[in-house]
């Protein structure tokens, strides 16, 4: 955002520094798009049978935790092959009625590199659910910057 105000010589508006929001974190829905889910719990856990659109395919897995949210990290690094951890979760409403939007926060790390991904939804959990993807999505996005900046000054 401030490399946007310092070009722009000025301040952004909410309808632009929303926009700047929606397209930095809601908007990003590659490699991986959560297209629908099931969840089940009992006394040994949680389980999350979800489709995720990657790609141009629908691809379903089942994966199992000590909630929703750990059920889909777990599932995400095992679909990756790749380590992943959830560091950080905040939530909140987003006004003060019994319908309102849920906003959730995760910080996920992603075989060493960290990344903050935000979902909102009217379920909570689902909220939650694609700021996990969101956050894997961003950190496979920082990786493939990283590896094409090491490409360009290898090739200099």
């Amino acid at each position: 955002m401030q490399a946007i105000t310092d070009a722009q010589g000025g301040e952004l508006s909410a309808a632009e520094l929303y926009e700047l929001f929606g397209a930095t974190y809601l908007a990003v829905t590659e490699p991986y798009e959560l297209v629908s889910y099931k969840h089940e719990a009992d006394e040994n856990g949680d389980r999350l049978a979800a489709v995720m659109r990657i790609g141009a395919e629908n691809v379903e897995f089942a994966c199992e935790g000590n909630g929703p949210i750990a059920a889909l990290v777990h599932g995400l690094g095992q679909r990756q092959g790749s380590a992943i951890s959830l560091l950080n979760y905040h939530e909140h409403a987003m006004s003060a009625s019994e319908d309102a939007a849920a906003a959730a926060y995760v910080e996920v790390d992603v075989e060493g590199l960290a990344a903050w991904g935000v979902g909102v939804h009217p379920s909570i959990v689902t909220a939650s659910l694609r700021a996990v993807v969101n956050a894997v999505n961003r950190a496979e996005d920082a990786r493939a910057q990283q590896a094409a900046a090491l490409h360009a000054f290898d090739a200099v």
